[in-house]
Parts: C-alpha cells; sequence; structure tokens
C-alpha cells in the first residue's frame, strides 16, 4: 500500500494523480490547457470554474438537492442538463454542444461517468478529475483508453484510487519525487 500525503504527484501509467487542493493555483498550472473533458464530482464547496478554461466540457454531477443551487452560483457557461436516474448533470461548455439521448442502461456513477467518457472523448483524450470520490473517472479512462489528470486534497481518496488501479491494472503507482 502506499503511503499518501498532501504534495504528492503520482504516475499511474498514463494518468497523472495530486494529493493537493484541486482549488489551488499549484494545481491548476499543472493542469494540460486543452482537455476534452472535465468531470467534477464536488464533494464539499464549489472553487473549480477554471474548469471551463482547461477542458472544452465540464460535467459536474450532483445528486437532486443540490443542482439548482449550484447552477446559479457559479460562472461557467450553461449548455444544458441530464437527468440519470438520481443524479443530476449539468452540462457546461464555450461551444454549443449537442444534448446526447439519455440512456436507458446505465446503473451508478461509474456507469454515468462511462457514458459521457464515451460521448465527449475520444481513444487517448485527456479527462480532467478535481474530485476522486473512489477513483470512479480514473478507472473508466483506463478502461477507456483516456488519460486521466486527477487530485484530491484528502490523502485517503488518493490512497483508494491507488490502491484501485494497482489492483485492476498489476501495475504499481510511481512517486513522482520533487526537485531538491
Amino acid at each position: 500500500m502506499p503511503s499518501v500525503k498532501i504534495g504528492d504527484k503520482w504516475l499511474l501509467g498514463r494518468h497523472i494523480v495530486y494529493c493537493a487542493d484541486t482549488s489551488s493555483n499549484k494545481f491548476i498550472n499543472h493542469l494540460p490547457s486543452e482537455a476534452a473533458l472535465a468531470i467534477v464530482t464536488p464533494a464539499v464547496g464549489w472553487n473549480h470554474n477554471y474548469s471551463i478554461d482547461k477542458a472544452h466540457i465540464v460535467v459536474v454531477i450532483l445528486e437532486e438537492d443540490q443542482i439548482y443551487n449550484f447552477c446559479h452560483h457559479q460562472q461557467m457557461p450553461f449548455q444544458f442538463e441530464l437527468l440519470i436516474h438520481n443524479l443530476y448533470i449539468a452540462v457546461f461548455s464555450r461551444r454549443s454542444i449537442h444534448k446526447p439521448v439519455k440512456p436507458s442502461e446505465i446503473e451508478g456513477i461509474e456507469g454515468v461517468v462511462s457514458f459521457l467518457v464515451n460521448q465527449y472523448t475520444h481513444w487517448g483524450g485527456i479527462v480532467l478529475a478535481p474530485f476522486l470520490r473512489n477513483g470512479e473517472i480514473l478507472m473508466t479512462c483506463e478502461r477507456m483508453g483516456r488519460v486521466c489528470v486527477s487530485g484530491d486534497k484528502n490523502p485517503q481518496a488518493v490512497k483508494r484510487t491507488l490502491t484501485r488501479w494497482q489492483s485492476w491494472t498489476n501495475k504499481q503507482a510511481q512517486k513522482e519525487l520533487s526537485p531538491s
């Protein structure tokens, strides 16, 4: 089991996982500027409007009682919303995008993430994930051939994600050493 602390940067094959505050300039400055998609599942607070400057499409996944308040208190250009089971999905983009046909056979958060990654990215595309939860976005990217750049300020969330990825791929996560 890897030991994780705030400030760590981990390489998981082509994926990158930071243990950091994902609303900090230090994290934001390390993000690629041309990601296809950002999938955000905010746990608390919202300081991630920068996502629209880093990704062509930003998708925010919230539960029923959170979406109205969220959409009225942020500054990204809203396109449309989807409701899949009990999850509300707000889609933001600076350009016009089509609203997909709502799938009928999706189960759970990983099913929703797979649908979104398939809908809005291509093989090798970059997906940003500023909240890890249980690594659903990173694992979906691994399975679908996308590159995930993610982070979380919670070392336990990072550790869960690293462990899950290592278990699924039979590879070892590599901690990037800071320059002295």
